[in-house]
């Protein structure tokens, strides 16, 4: 169990004979700040709720001693639990009766498999945004700007907290659905980079032969960062397709925020180790592409001045 903020932390109890699944979402609403108990059973559920008398149940519907259809009447029987709010969580179809039954009588009705992240989100949604993380979704909620500009610091931005990152994905449906893939992609490059592991460097190595020139930078960028001691991806010749792929990209960006996309998309290239990244700022210098010249010469300075390859 775990205890986020000053005031006490709301609790969910989570009920499912499979205990992967109770682990993955108390692992995910622990994250996300709430407390949790846990059972694997129907009898044993209700006698927990009865112990901790939790401020939201999660429950399966197939378990063994009660089901899912059954533990809920009993809960709807019980004047001091009938008000428990609870998301059933089953792997039966919309069609079938016991969907309809979790349909009525409970606050939330999810389908597996399930994405965590949006389970967190119905959380909320019930519960409401807990005072620790108020101000940070309001923060995410009003941001302004194109994930798709700059989506690996846009995931640095909005963190590790599933409901920040359920927030900004909404937002960003809000404002249309093109700059969400931007940011899905980047979440993922960014937690398989997290593992700092051997098996994520080579994954990420894989990666670097997607059909997206900016999703292969990105992934670029991560090995970078890893610096393991796999040889010089940046110095590659992946990586001077992959750098010259991005920036043929960026050339042919033409909306009203083009020239700053552009220059975002240089300095980023300027910002990387290697050979790779000093020849094609070298080339944006000497041919002075699309008036970023200036910029190059700056950038190519500021390596040799970092000992950077230049």
């Amino acid at each position: 169990m775990s205890e986020t903020g000053e005031q006490a932390a709301q609790s969910i109890c989570v009920i499912d004979d499979e205990k992967h699944i109770v682990r993955l979402i108390v692992v995910n609403l622990e994250r996300a700040g709430y407390r949790t108990c846990a059972a694997y059973d129907g009898v044993e559920g209700l006698e927990e709720i009865r112990r901790e008398t939790p401020d939201l149940v999660v429950l399966d519907h197939l378990m063994p001693r009660l089901s899912g259809v059954d533990m809920l009447k009993q809960l709807r029987q019980d004047p001091e639990l009938m008000s428990v709010p609870v998301v059933a969580v089953t792997c039966k179809g919309p069609d079938t009766p016991e969907a309809a039954f979790f349909r009525e009588w409970a606050q939330a009705y999810v389908p597996k498999p399930f994405n965590p992240v949006g389970l967190i989100g119905i959380v909320r949604r019930i519960l409401g945004v807990p005072d620790h993380l108020r101000e940070r979704v309001a923060e995410v909620r009003r941001l302004r700007f194109d994930p798709a500009t700059d989506p690996r610091a846009f995931v640095s931005f909005i963190g590790d907290d599933p409901q920040v990152t359920h927030e900004a994905q909404e937002a960003l449906r809000e404002r249309g659905e093109a700059a969400l893939p931007a940011m899905v992609a980047a979440r993922m490059i960014h937690d398989v980079a997290a593992l700092r592991s051997t098996a994520a460097y080579d994954a990420l190595v894989v990666w670097l032969d997607d059909p997206d020139a900016a999703f292969r930078f990105q992934v670029l960028q991560e090995l970078a960062a890893m610096e393991r001691p796999h040889g010089q991806v940046c110095d590659s010749p992946q990586a001077y397709r992959v750098l010259g792929d991005f920036l043929a990209a960026a050339e042919r960006w033409t909306d009203d925020t083009a020239e700053q996309r552009l220059r975002w998309a240089v300095s980023s290239i300027g910002d990387l180790p290697g050979r790779a990244a000093a020849d094609v700022l070298r080339r944006v210098r000497d041919e002075d592409l699309r008036g970023m010249g200036g910029l190059a010469a700056e950038l190519l300075q500021r390596r040799a001045d970092r000992g950077l390859e230049a």
